[in-house]
């Protein structure tokens, strides 16, 4: 793959949509730093590159990416022009490139499905948590209506990523980070007096 290759995959991107499409929680254009530990949101998103406030670091949707998904920027480019449909036709590369490195392509893969599982499961308690606040004695009309429709909203999710492999199925990566966050605030407020309260305060 050559450098217009990739110059066709940056100009065809706009880098703020790709760091949502990876999960990556984006407001006013900030979010936080992949390349050190950063607490509070310090990496601008520009329309064609980023640059991070903090330690100094920027480049392009491509490192971007790659950063996030763990791959070389060659699969990341591959990566990309499939998820968004860009239309490119790396076929012959590709072919090329699972001759060469068949092991590196199944480690990646497995990393897919890995998430892919992981996804299903956390889909999967959301669901519960829902239905548990559609059953519970104890709640406002308004808290049964946000949970059914958390809970439609959900399987619907689910059964969108059942219909596509590992790799189609990271689309709704965002989604899927949203819902675990909810679960994660969810969790917290089971410790303690508040442990009774967690079915209403699910969703938000």
């Amino acid at each position: 793959m050559n450098y217009i290759s990739f110059k066709l995959v940056k100009d065809s991107l706009d880098i703020e949509s790709v760091a949502k499409y990876l999960g990556l929680d984006v407001k006013n254009h900030m979010c936080c730093c992949l390349f050190h530990n950063d607490k509070t949101p310090s990496m601008r998103l520009y329309t064609d590159h980023f640059y991070c406030f903090g330690c100094g670091s920027s480049g392009d949707v491509i490192k971007l990416a790659a950063e996030v998904l763990h791959v070389k920027p060659f699969d990341t480019v591959l990566i990309l022009n499939d998820a968004f449909k860009l239309g490119l036709d790396f076929k012959e590369i590709s072919a090329y490139k699972k001759t060469r490195y068949p092991t590196q392509l199944i480690l990646k893969q497995q990393d897919y499905e890995d998430w892919y599982r992981l996804a299903v499961l956390i889909l999967s308690i959301y669901i519960q948590c829902c239905y548990a606040v559609m059953n519970f004695s104890d709640h406002f009309e308004w808290q049964f209506e946000m949970a059914k429709s958390e809970a439609e909203h959900t399987e619907f999710i689910q059964d969108s990523m059942f219909e596509k492999s590992p790799l189609k199925a990271f689309e709704y990566r965002e989604e899927v980070n949203k819902i675990d966050r909810k679960l994660q605030r969810s969790f917290n407020l089971s410790d303690g007096t508040g442990k009774q309260y967690i079915r209403s305060h699910t969703m938000e």
